[in-house]
Parts: C-alpha cells; sequence; structure tokens
C-alpha cells in the first residue's frame, strides 16, 4: 500500500466490504452505503461479533435479496502504522432496524464469524489421549478455521485409563471444556481460556497474558501540544472512567480469599479436602505490577470466611486423581475474582493492531495540587485488555477497551506519606 500522508488520529481506511448473495454468484461492494461499523471481540466470548448498518438507495436488499445465508468480507485498517490490516470472514445473521426515508432505505446487518455456523454443523464424540491442549488442537480442526488456534502448552496428560471422552459436544463447545481441565506448571492459576479475536484464537492462561508486554502505552489528561505527530496524538485517551477498585463481598462469595474444596471419589466414597488462601498463596502466582492489590503481610484485616465447594474426582490409582481438581479448581476460582477488581474503561483513537489478551500501560495522574505531574503508584501501570469495541463511524475510528489489573505498582504497607507543601499536622493549610 502507498504511503498516505498523516492527517489526523482516527484515520482510517475501509479496504473492501463485499457482500456475496446466498446463491454464490452475486456479489455488491458495500462501501458507498455503509454508515456505522462495530466490530465486538470480548476475553469471555468464543466468537467475534460485528453490525454495519446501512443506507441503501440503489434497491440492494431487493436485488440479491439478502435472505441470512451471504457471506460478509470486511477488510479495514488504522492508517500511519504499518501496512497491515484486520481481515473477518463472516456471516449475515440477522437483519434489522429497517426503515425507509424518502427512496432510501436504513438497516443493519448482524455479523457472526463463519466459523460459529460450522461450529454448530459439527460434533465430537469421541475417545483422546495427550495433554488437554493436544486435544484443543484436534477438537479445533473439526472446524476447518480459516485462523489459527494460539496454545500454550499445559502440564496434565490424559492417557490409558484416564483419556479423556469429548461426548456428543460442538468443537467450540469442547474447547470451552477443555479449559476447566488444563493446567500449567509454569503459571499456576491454571485459569485457561479460549476465545476469538480480531486475528486468531487463544487457548491460553489468563495468567499467561498478565507477563506480556505492553503493546502500546495511553496517558490519561492533557497530551503535549504535538498534535500533528500520530506517535503522541494516538496515545492520548479521548474517554477514562474508572468503574471498580474492589469489591470486598463480592471477593468473599466467589471465593477469592478463602476457599476449600472437597473432592469425593464416588467409587470409593473417599473425600479429600483442599484449601487456597489469597494471603498466604498469593505469591505463587505471577502478577502484571509489582504489588498485590491488598496488605498480604498481616497488618491489616484479612477477610477470611470459608467458601466451600465440592467436586466428583475419581482415582483411577492411588494419588492420581482424573481430573487434577487440586490443581485446577480453587485457583482458577481466586484468579478470575481477582480479575474483577480493578476495572476501567477507555476510549482511544483506533489501532486494529489491539486486540482482547493484549496488554496496554496506563498514565494516570494523581491530581496532586501540588505536583500536577505525578502520577498514581496503584492505579498507573499494566492493564489487561478484556473487551474491544471497534468503532467506525462518523469518519473517524475509535476503540472502547474495557482494562482489568491484577496488582498495584507498590507492595502495601508502604511507608508513612510526608504532606506536601505548607500543611499543619491537623491536615489544614495555613
Amino acid at each position: 500500500m502507498a504511503e498516505t500522508a498523516y492527517n489526523r488520529a482516527g484515520d482510517f481506511e475501509i479496504r473492501e466490504m463485499k457482500l456475496t448473495a446466498h446463491n454464490g454468484f452475486d456479489e455488491a461492494n458495500l462501501i458507498p452505503f455503509y454508515r456505522t461499523i462495530r466490530v465486538y471481540e470480548d476475553i469471555f466470548s468464543t466468537s467475534v461479533t460485528a453490525t454495519v448498518s446501512f443506507a441503501d438507495t440503489s434497491g440492494m436488499m431487493r436485488y440479491m435479496p439478502i435472505i441470512g445465508q451471504e457471506k460478509f468480507e470486511l477488510e479495514y485498517s488504522s492508517k500511519n502504522i504499518d501496512d497491515s490490516s484486520t481481515l473477518l470472514n463472516m456471516i449475515v445473521s440477522k437483519i434489522s432496524d429497517v426503515t425507509v426515508v424518502g427512496s432510501t432505505m436504513n438497516f443493519t446487518l448482524h455479523l457472526t464469524t463463519e466459523d460459529v455456523i460450522k461450529n454448530f454443523e459439527t460434533r465430537i464424540s469421541k475417545q483422546f489421549t495427550g495433554s488437554a491442549t493436544e486435544i484443543a488442537q484436534k477438537c479445533f480442526d473439526k472446524l476447518e478455521s480459516k485462523k489459527t488456534l494460539e496454545l500454550e502448552e499445559s502440564d496434565d496428560r490424559y492417557e490409558n485409563e484416564t483419556a479423556f471422552v469429548i461426548p456428543n459436544f460442538t468443537p467450540m463447545r469442547a474447547l470451552a471444556f477443555l479449559t476447566q481441565r488444563a493446567f500449567s506448571d509454569t503459571y499456576k492459576t491454571s485459569s485457561y481460556m479460549f476465545f476469538e479475536t480480531t486475528k486468531d484464537y487463544q487457548f491460553k492462561p489468563l495468567e499467561y497474558y498478565t507477563q506480556q508486554e505492553p503493546k502500546n502505552s495511553f496517558t490519561v489528561g492533557d497530551m503535549p501540544n504535538n498534535t500533528l505527530d500520530p506517535n503522541v496524538s494516538n496515545k492520548q485517551i479521548i474517554n477514562y472512567s474508572f468503574d471498580s477498585a474492589f469489591s470486598v463481598i463480592d471477593n468473599i462469595t466467589n471465593g477469592m480469599y478463602n476457599t476449600k474444596l472437597h473432592t469425593i471419589d464416588l467409587m470409593t466414597r473417599q473425600k479429600k479436602e483442599h484449601v487456597h488462601s489469597y494471603w498466604e498463596d498469593n505469591d505463587k502466582y505471577q502478577y502484571m505490577n509489582d504489588g498485590p492489590i491488598h496488605d498480604v503481610t498481616g497488618e491489616g484485616r484479612q477477610y477470611k470466611p470459608e467458601t466451600l465447594y465440592i467436586q466428583p474426582e475419581i482415582e483411577i490409582q492411588s494419588g492420581s486423581p482424573m481430573f487434577n481438581m487440586e490443581k485446577i479448581f480453587l485457583q482458577r476460582v481466586f484468579f478470575q475474582q481477582l480479575m474483577r477488581n480493578i476495572k476501567s474503561r477507555i476510549t482511544i483513537f483506533g489501532d486494529h493492531k489491539l486486540t482482547v489478551g493484549d496488554m496496554i500501560e496506563l498514565q494516570i495522574p494523581s491530581y496532586s495540587t501540588t505536583d500536577p505531574d505525578e502520577t498514581n503508584d496503584y492505579y498507573s501501570g499494566k492493564y489487561l485488555i478484556t473487551a474491544i469495541q471497534h468503532r467506525i463511524l462518523l469518519g473517524k475510528y475509535e476503540q472502547d477497551l474495557e482494562l482489568v489489573k491484577d496488582s498495584f505498582n507498590t507492595e502495601l504497607p508502604k511507608e508513612k506519606p510526608v504532606p506536601k507543601g505548607d500543611v499543619k499536622s491537623s491536615g489544614r493549610a495555613k
């Protein structure tokens, strides 16, 4: 692609928007008719979806017509990043908001990726051996997807008597089921995730993403007055909201602080007990930043109500449980709830290379009157992108990002703070 002179942050290019009719022959270039594009990806969703609204002045709906069996190809890019682009092969799943104003028909197409349809047409009923990630790859191959599945190898093994059975599941359901059976000796949370991004599919532990380097950095507040430099203006946050710092009640009821698991062997009626404590086990995990979001030294109040879970667990041989619940269940409960504590949302100028599962860095001011350039030690730092809405409308490309973090930049407790400025011990200014 030839170089394009930089105009402004949020510039984009629609390289292709093609609708192929149900008969496979008729094709329509929809670029002249689209009004808005929204693409959604979520770390807790197995598929990418999109909506595109149109103002049709050519009678396209009557000419083709659009009946829900069409293929939709969308390729777009943010300008001035590089020559790459995002290409989505999708299926029309619904049409809505149909209105007629004069000779113009307005409507919205709802889109889902081709793999979702193929997923419902395929069933897996088979016994597998190997690790959960090896089995996941075999199940994913059944989709015959144009995308790849990116894996982080798990350390479990299912062989011989413990061979793994997929009981008449669709491939995506099988992959989601396998996330609850995979564990990693490197990433102790063993909270494997399966989701689709605009680039590929991912089957990796949630803790894995916390160890990645930031793909980009953004600043809350005013930027340097150099808006003609895309490397500066594209790092500006258009909107910022801080949704949550913690929820003690949710953390208690969802088993983040202190949990106990009883595994029951239904054949022998033997019970085993496993315990997990955020306060005592927190150093087993890898975090985005340097310090936990609570004081784990014991100087502060530690919440220790016991949340009890019960799970079946068959032991084929003594000391060899079939589903490894002692390595998976409580760790997964803990880390997934930990990721629900510090949450924020930002709107930025579009960067098509960012996907869910990527890490970014936020610089958040402390809003100090004595030092306006000081950053917030606790809430600045690395954040994980858990959801993105790509929005192309009104002539610009923007992204709404949902972000979480699992740790502060500094450990608690800190040294006693020293007030800055001319302040009395009572805290009142002279």
